[in-house]
């Protein structure tokens, strides 16, 4: 994950292991790849070579897209060198927001898939 471009990374916002699915189609829209934060790992959703963060691997992509994370110090530190990050939260609140350079509150599972139909239809 730390070679690739486009990083969509998933916290539990996403609610369960099932919409790994949603992230792993725009990823392959994007030329990019899945990652998730530490309680998505700790859960089993992920390996631990998905990692983002402090306790996992720092990345720096051209565009990081945070979906359903909260956006915890230990996470942060690992994204802080990203190009662009886009935070969707529900949490209007989440601190993810204070970093993010764009961010829209909302419910992941339903933005994920129109994001893909967008970047799908931009490329063509």
């Amino acid at each position: 994950i730390t070679q690739k471009e486009a990083l969509v990374a998933v916290g539990r916002g996403i609610g369960g292991q099932e919409n790994l699915e949603l992230a792993e189609e725009l990823a392959e829209a994007l030329g990019g790849a899945v990652c998730g934060s530490r309680p998505v790992i700790d859960q089993g959703w992920l390996p631990l070579s998905r990692q983002v963060g402090k306790s996992g691997l720092p990345v720096k992509p051209q565009l990081y897209i945070a979906a359903g994370i909260s956006g915890a110090p230990e996470h942060v530190e690992g994204i802080k060198d990203s190009e662009l990050i886009i935070a969707i939260n529900s949490d209007e609140r989440a601190p993810i927001f204070n970093v993010a350079h764009y961010g829209v509150v909302g419910d992941a599972i339903e933005l994920l898939p129109a994001i893909t139909e967008q970047v799908r239809a931009a490329k063509g």
